[in-house]
């Protein structure tokens, strides 16, 4: 680009002419999807309930499970580093297959023996 940094700032900043926006990705849902999101939920309805009282099934044996995905390292990093400090060595056999690390998760409530007894926490 061939604008100086003052005009640049002053579009920025000064006349707000130039506007900040962050924008998200959303997931695009066919109508297969949202057909079958609609299922999942009316599957979470007791049928005995419907259709003039419509309850929800309870869910006291219900496990919530989930996952996330974390590289260990990104393909470029910045670092800042003193003048006496080396720049540092990161190799990996290839930089298309960046080794990755798991995180899975799973929440239920306490289940409890005939005596109330906590069986699993």
């Amino acid at each position: 680009m061939n604008i100086s940094s003052s005009l640049l700032y002053r579009n920025f900043r000064v006349y707000n002419k130039i506007k900040r926006r962050s924008s998200t990705l959303k997931p695009f849902l066919t109508d297969e999807n949202k057909k079958a999101r609609l299922q999942f939920c009316l599957s979470m309805l007791e049928e005995e309930s419907l259709p003039h009282d419509p309850t929800f099934k309870d869910m006291n044996n219900m496990i919530h499970i989930d996952e996330k995905w974390f590289n260990l390292s990104n393909k470029e990093e910045k670092f800042y580093l003193l003048p006496d400090e080396e720049e540092p060595r990161r190799t990996c056999k290839n930089k298309n297959f960046i080794t990755k690390v798991m995180f899975l998760a799973a929440i239920a409530r306490p289940h409890f023996d005939n005596e109330g007894n906590v069986k699993f926490s």
